[in-house]
């Protein structure tokens, strides 16, 4: 798998492209509670 999408454009993603961002945001989403907490601490 790529180190990034291979579009500019949405449109133009491929499922490969599609996969990569997917996993990503699931694993981006997953932390969203513990950015929140470290932001209110700073």
């Amino acid at each position: 798998m790529a180190d990034t999408v291979k579009f500019t454009a949405m449109k133009d993603g491929d499922k490969e492209d599609y996969e990569f961002l997917t996993a990503h945001e699931i694993d981006y989403a997953a932390k969203t509670g513990d950015r929140l907490l470290d932001a209110l601490v700073q």
